[in-house]
């Protein structure tokens, strides 16, 4: 959950690790010192709360989570490194100024990592966020966006889509709700109480769908353009809600429980 707060050098730094085999490859494989490799490896499982590396005095090698989380980190890397090529060329093109339209449901999620790290590297380029409340395919058709984050791929003619990562999504409850006891959760576990969702959200209208897919009916409580105030709701008990895994980073988990 704490990855989406990981910087890009920090995942280079383990992917550079896991495939030369030691510190010192890395570092020199990154032209920094072995102890910036290092803190970066320390930084980055601070975050994750899990050891990614076991260290011997021959080699280094995956623990049984750095094998797993190899992959997602080098998908991320190539995903946000080639997001900010494209940002690059866009800005060489409007003279130093590119306009990102984006949900406001994923504008905490997916834009922090990948704004950070373009900042860093192109800090004389300014940004103008476009936060919509559809997908911002509309803003981009238009010609108001250069850019747009979307979480739900339609066949658009002249919009090219690049898919940058996979997410997934967790169930929300009130802590001490029936539900955070049950072993593994259903669509039909899920259908007896009261529902929430994220209005105009490709994710809300997936969840319905799912439900009626299965023949479930259910009691849709409350609909909200703002996470922040469909969190309040849960913890409030006025229902449950599915969100992205990544925005669990957030959300105050002493209040809400989080299940997959």
């Amino acid at each position: 959950m704490a990855v989406i707060n990981a910087e890009i050098p920090e995942l280079e730094a383990f992917l550079a690790v896991a495939e030369t085999g030691g510190f010192r490859e890395a570092a020199d494989r990154l032209d920094v010192s072995q102890p910036a490799v290092s803190n970066r490896i320390k930084r980055l499982e601070a975050k994750v709360g899990l050891r990614l590396l076991d260290r011997t005095t021959r080699r280094v090698e995956l623990t049984e989570a750095g094998a797993r989380f190899v992959e997602k980190a080098a998908v991320a890397v190539r995903g946000m490194s080639g997001l900010i090529d494209e940002f690059r060329e866009e800005a060489a093109t409007k003279h130093g100024r590119i306009k990102v339209a984006v949900a406001a449901s994923l504008a905490a999620v997916v834009l922090p990592l990948v704004l950070v790290e373009y900042r860093r590297r192109y800090p004389q380029v300014r940004i103008e966020l476009r936060e919509t409340l559809d997908s911002g395919l509309e803003a981009l058709k238009s010609g108001d966006a250069d850019f747009a984050f979307v979480s739900d791929v339609i066949d658009r003619p002249g919009i090219r889509f690049e898919h940058l990562l996979t997410e997934q999504f967790v169930l929300l409850v009130r802590r001490g709700h029936p539900i955070e006891r049950l072993p593994a959760i259903t669509l039909s576990d899920i259908a007896r109480y009261p529902m929430m969702l994220l209005a105009n959200s490709p994710l809300g209208a997936a969840v319905a769908d799912s439900m009626t897919l299965k023949g479930l009916s259910f009691d849709v409580a409350l609909e909200s353009h703002n996470v922040l105030t469909l969190l309040a709701m849960v913890e409030a008990g006025v229902g449950l809600i599915v969100l992205p895994r990544l925005l669990m980073a957030r959300v105050d988990l002493n209040l809400v429980a989080a299940r997959d």
